[in-house]
Formats: structure tokens, sequence, C-alpha cells
């Protein structure tokens, strides 16, 4: 489990950490920009909606080749997460969909670093945009392949912030009722994420009627099926929060980027009320993997943020309209 990795590799030198931790995520988990979904062509139109809160936690702040400058504490009361997606090409060969986003969060920031008015880090946080997705499909010898990519303008309570989004390809190597299996590759840009290659892995296969593996994007589950409404799963998902602000520091940049990378390792069970409408609640355990400051746009890490463990609680809402 990525999990139990990550906390014996908190015990090796911090050198050592940061290699580990690499290799972890690109084995483990293939896709870390949460933008990118490779449509279902009878989806034409879906909305997602989550709500999730995050008990409050301890923190600390450092800079590269400086002591600890900074302890405080983060409260947290939720975060609102509205996405939707329009198909408006669909074919066999060529896809491309649209899909505007926004998050809001509540994050309240209590430090003992020269107070809050110098950090000037906001209680409400609001991130929208929207994503444009394009694929084409083709054959490389006898097997299919998918090229990818996206792009996001992405907006704050400040205006325009920067662009973000990735391309990329993968090879679709088995395609049965019951597995699939593809592999490839994406590189990311404009990403609060230091590295830009990652390795593409999707398996999905079903044992029998109840029970499946879904290995797909940033999410590691096993589900049973209950009845045919019913769905329970247990498994992990790789989660990246961030947003932006604007600093009143000599050590910060005047445009920044506050990001989060954290696993959520829990229990979900699914209801799905109709055909197009689904409910989903979730919970568990919240693990920190790493916290950064950036500049907006930029790859530069100005500070780090070191945080706890904490429970979490999610109610999901899906709505998809299908094509008849």
């Amino acid at each position: 489990m990525l999990v139990i990795l990550l906390t014996f590799a908190r015990k090796i030198t911090q050198r050592m950490k940061k290699v580990v931790s690499l290799l972890l995520l690109m084995l483990c988990h293939t896709l870390l920009y949460a933008q990118i979904e490779i449509r279902n062509p009878k989806e034409k139109v879906g909305l997602s909606v989550s709500i999730d809160g995050q008990s409050n936690s301890d923190y600390s702040w450092d800079v590269s080749g400086k002591d600890n400058i900074a302890d405080g504490r983060m409260k947290r009361s939720m975060n609102v997460r509205v996405k939707s997606g329009l198909g408006i090409v669909s074919s066999r060969i060529f896809n491309v969909s649209v899909s505007p986003f926004y998050n809001y969060r509540t994050t309240r920031l209590q430090t003992d670093w020269q107070g809050e008015q110098m950090f000037n880090f906001p209680k409400e946080h609001h991130h929208y945009g929207a994503t444009v997705f394009g694929s084409m499909n083709m054959l490389i010898g006898k097997k299919p392949m998918t090229i990818f990519a996206t792009t996001a303008p992405n907006f704050s309570q400040y205006g325009y912030e920067n662009m973000s989004g990735m391309y990329g390809a993968m090879v679709h190597l088995t395609m049965t009722q019951d597995t699939y299996f593809a592999l490839g590759a994406i590189y990311l840009y404009g990403s609060p994420f230091s590295w830009p290659l990652y390795p593409l892995v999707i398996l999905r296969h079903k044992f029998n009627d109840r029970w499946s593996v879904n290995c797909m994007e940033v999410n590691d589950f096993l589900y049973y099926q209950a009845s045919p409404k019913v769905r329970y799963a247990l498994g992990a998902e790789l989660v990246s929060d961030w947003h932006y602000f604007r600093p009143k520091s000599d050590y910060l940049p005047k445009k920044a980027i506050y990001s989060l990378m954290s696993e959520r390792v829990g229990l979900y069970a699914e209801l799905q009320a109709t055909k197009e409408l689904s409910f989903q609640l979730s919970a568990g355990t919240s693990f920190p993997i790493w916290g950064r400051v950036r500049e907006s746009g930029h790859k530069h890490v100005y500070m780090k943020l070191h945080d706890d463990v904490k429970p979490f609680v999610q109610l999901k809402l899906n709505y998809s309209l299908k094509r008849q």
C-alpha cells in the first residue's frame, strides 16, 4: 500500500525520501492531473457535485535551506466541487468535449509568522475555469491507440491565473468484456507538480457479477456489487487541492499558488437512484504526501507545508444525461 510505504519513507534521509516518494507516485498513481476525462461516447452531458469536509490540523512551513519559520493551525470547513461535461464531437476517431468546473473552499490559516495579514491567506477560495479535452483514435500495428490533450484556463477571485493541461497517448492492450488494460504516458504543463512526465496505467477487471477491480486515473478500488443499485468499494485515491492567494511578504511571489497532495484511504458506498442520478458517501483517513507554495504557473518551490493525518467525509452527487 502506498501509504504504508510513504510512512516508512519518512524515516529515511530527506534525499532518499524525495526519490522514494517520486517513484511511488509514478508506479502507483499514474494520472496526477484531475481534469482529464476519457468520456463515454454515450454520455453527452454530465454533472458532478461533491461536498466534503476535513478536520483541522496543525502545520509548519519551512523554506529550503532554512529552519522552520512558521507554525500554526489550519481550520477547514468544507470543499465544494462542481464539474460538468459537454460532448461536442463524438465518433470512432475524434472526440472533443468541454468541462467547466468550479471549486469553492473555506480554509482559515492561523500562524505566528508575522501575522495573518502579512501572509494574506484568504478564508474563502474560488477556483474556476473550463477544460477542453480532445482525442484521436488510431491503430498502431494491430493495437488501438488514443492520442489526447487538454487545456484549461484557471481563474480565481483575483482574476486570471494561468493555463494548465496535459497531452499524452495510450495503447489499448486488452479490451474484452471482463478486462480492459491500457498503457501510456502523459506530460503536464502549468500544474503545481514538480515532475512533468508520468506513466499512464489503466486496469479494469470483472471477476464475477459481484466483485471487480478498477485502477484508473488517480484511484485504486475493489468493488462489491451488493444489488443492482447499491455498490460498495474499498480503496485509495490521490487527491490534489490547490488555490491561489496574494502574499504580502518578501519571502513569497506576488502571485502564489498553494497546493496539497494527499492520499485518501477509506470505504465508499454508492447508490444508483435513477439511470441518470447517483449518490456516493465515503469516509476514511487522509494521509498528506506534500504541500507546496509556488509562483502561479512556475515550478520553483518557495515554501513547504507539513500537515497532519486527518479523517475525511465526502458526499458526492453525479448526474449524466445519456444519448437516446
